[in-house]
């Protein structure tokens, strides 16, 4: 059997799409080959049946000393058919330590914030370590490119000189979802969560920091109920600013109007999403795929995202959600309730699109190819 080595940084309980997307490929990988997943030690990591992991305990601004001294004691690279670098940081570290034979049976998923990251990002440290020459390098030695949306592609060539070089060797392959997962499964959140029946269910998961729009949608959510519009928030997820959110409820109020459940379990959210009738998130990043909407919409709601990014690709507007230009645009459909317009029907069609066996087709031809 072929073996397949996952090098990703974050891994779920860690929360963000990276994470998931590791998690997903070695989900999808391991029915068919020997997987492998290399990624930093946290308390929680996920475990996936049938994949074997190397957690490499790592230090601030030391990691990729820590994965290079992993690379030399407990990880054999030669012994891989094919090596998975998910995202920036484990193609920086590939960069610098691997050796052009290792790069050349690599294929690299560029995620979304490799610009700001490494090729905008003129700090002294960054010049120091090298980061822009050795992700450079590994891109340029690695078998393909991944872009795992559209706007990412088209964000990378117009703010990198790289075009020209990855011309040849990339490829768009959406990150997908397991369907045997994200399902239309619904529980009675109303008695699981004491929440009155008279009111819609409000749904937001990730994490609770400001530019992920919490505090946009808190203020939203504080006008809706103030005017005596009925609705209750749940947000699962944890973050550096959900103490502060937590206060903002209690001193307005509120807090009797929104759950905070913390980190949740991802085989644990299609529940929520199902249960739910609305899921949001106003996210000020710009995103490349944003994972978290076609979540909610294989789960049959339908999804509140800004009209912007990678966001565009998730939601087809007024069909299985909504693209809002501001906030005040958000106000009004929750405001006149225009989202029960939407049929789930049609959520349903087309979320199924992203089924992750569907969009990997392309990843399992490269692979095969890779291997001969």
């Amino acid at each position: 059997m072929k073996k397949i080595l996952i090098f990703s940084h974050e891994f779920p309980p860690y929360v963000g799409g990276v994470g998931s997307v590791g998690a997903q490929l070695a989900t999808l990988l391991r029915d068919k080959y020997e997987v492998t997943v290399l990624t930093r030690k946290l308390q929680g990591r996920q475990e996936i049946k049938g994949v074997k992991f190397i957690d490499v305990l790592t230090f601030p601004k030391l990691w990729m000393i820590n994965y290079f001294i992993a690379f030399k004691s407990i990880v054999n690279l030669d012994e891989f058919d094919t090596i998975i670098l998910n995202e920036a940081a484990p193609t920086y570290v590939a960069g610098l330590f691997f050796t052009p034979e290792q790069l050349k049976k690599s294929l690299v998923y560029v995620h979304g914030l490799e610009v700001e990251h490494i090729y905008q990002n003129n700090s002294l440290i960054h010049k120091l370590f090298g980061l822009k020459k050795y992700h450079t390098n590994a891109l340029n030695l690695c078998k393909k490119v991944i872009f795992v949306g559209r706007f990412m592609q088209k964000k990378f060539f117009k703010n990198t000189e790289l075009e020209p070089l990855l011309k040849n060797k990339n490829e768009i392959i959406y990150a997908g979802l397991d369907t045997r997962v994200f399902k239309a499964q619904k529980i009675d959140l109303y008695s699981k969560l004491q929440i009155d029946t008279s009111k819609k269910i409000l749904l937001s998961v990730g994490r609770v920091v400001k530019e992920k729009g919490f505090f946009d949608k808190y203020k939203i959510f504080r006008r809706l109920v103030k005017e005596g519009s009925s609705y209750h928030w749940i947000i699962a997820g944890e973050g550096n600013d959900i103490y502060q959110l937590k206060e903002m409820a209690k001193d307005d109020g509120l807090d009797s109007h929104i759950t905070f459940l913390g980190r949740v379990d991802r085989g644990h959210l299609a529940p929520l999403y199902a249960s739910s009738h609305l899921f949001w998130l106003l996210s000020n990043y710009l995103e490349a795929l944003p994972l978290v909407y076609l979540e909610a919409q294989m789960c049959g709601t339908l999804a509140i995202g800004r009209n912007n990014s990678g966001v565009r690709e998730t939601i087809i507007n007024g069909r299985t959600g909504y693209l809002v230009d501001s906030d005040e645009a958000c106000y009004n459909i929750l405001k006149n309730k225009d989202f029960t317009v939407i049929e789930e029907e049609d959520i349903l069609s087309f979320s199924k699109q992203f089924d992750f066996h569907r969009t990997n087709t392309k990843l399992l031809e490269l692979i095969e190819s890779n291997n001969g």
